[in-house]
């Protein structure tokens, strides 16, 4: 004889098959993006994180991911819009044991609930408590140990350091750090990968007048952490008595600017001058721009033209 195996679903929460119902058949709630089981005792839900739902209610306690980020419920929650007053978000270590039910310490645990798990850093040994005493949880070699509490505190960035134990010495285990490799096939990095490369260029712009600056272009950075640098090319048609040619990359923040100068004795006729500027760093919070200016000092000039680009790099 062959059993049917029958998956329920509902769409309304709160709701769960009726009992006594079939053992081994699963159930699905949508509603409150909830998995479980029928077994010989009744309904057992199996998720205990669930992904959040507005269709869905939540009691003071209940676990729930939103945008990527953990939550609890503080209060009990009815369907609806996700709330952040209603939620505490776990970030922090000791938010991150309680979830994982584990808690790593020198000394056991003052105060333990029934079920309780402690990493004991002095013996690298995982223990539960049973209700009256510290008992060890399991007796499988110690790195397995280690590196299983590793992997549940790596999503809180917590790092943890067990000793290893080998023929009675304790010596603490070298943790590999990650190489970032580059990349091989000539592409760009991405809008808000690190690497990042934008720039903005012009040409045959007109000098606005002697010893003012004149801005050539004007580079949109969004929020981030920016090298920026730029070069300028100056002309000179039938110019006469020139003693000074100027670059800058002017920060629309409080930033100071970057500058260089190029004094110079007084010179006449047709001349260019290439400045590079560079040294500019921009870490922002909010868009900002950078504009790539130049100026001359002149006593009599025809026509003076300014060309150039401003490059800006995500330094992160």
């Amino acid at each position: 004889m062959v059993d049917t195996l029958e998956i329920l679903h509902s769409y309304t929460d709160g709701n769960r098959p009726p009992t006594p119902g079939v053992e081994g058949n699963p159930y699905v709630n949508f509603a409150e993006n909830q998995y479980g089981v029928i077994d010989n005792t009744g309904n057992h839900d199996l998720l205990a994180v669930r992904i959040f739902n507005i269709l869905s209610s939540y009691q003071i306690g209940d676990y729930a991911t939103y945008n990527g980020q953990l939550y609890r419920a503080i209060v009990a929650i009815q369907p609806g819009a996700f709330d952040p007053g209603e939620w505490d978000q776990i970030t922090t270590l000791s938010q991150l044991n309680a979830v994982n039910g584990v808690i790593p310490s020198v000394m056991s645990p003052a105060n333990p609930n029934n079920g309780c798990a402690w990493w004991s850093i002095n013996d690298a040994q995982l223990y539960i408590y049973n209700g009256a005493q510290w008992v060890i949880a399991v007796n499988v070699p110690i790195p397995n140990i280690s590196s299983l509490l590793q992997t549940a505190l790596n999503a809180g960035g917590q790092t943890i350091n067990t000793p290893a134990i080998t023929g009675g010495t304790q010596a603490q285990p070298t943790i590999n750090q990650p190489v970032i490799m580059g990349v091989t096939d000539g592409s760009s990095a991405q809008p808000g990968e690190v690497g990042e490369v934008i720039s903005a260029s012009a040409s045959n712009v007109n000098v606005a007048g002697q010893s003012v600056y004149t801005t050539i272009t004007t580079l949109q950075l969004t929020p981030g952490d920016w090298d920026v640098y730029g070069n300028v090319a100056i002309a000179f048609v039938a110019a006469s008595g020139v003693t000074l040619v100027a670059a800058q990359l002017l920060p629309s923040t409080s930033i100071a600017a970057a500058t260089v100068w190029l004094p110079m004795a007084s010179l006449s006729g047709t001349w260019s001058f290439v400045l590079s500027v560079s040294g500019l760093r921009m870490n922002i919070a909010q868009p900002g721009s950078v504009a790539l200016q130049f100026a001359t000092g002149w006593a009599g000039a025809t026509s003076i033209y300014g060309s150039g680009t401003v490059w800006a790099r995500r330094a992160r």
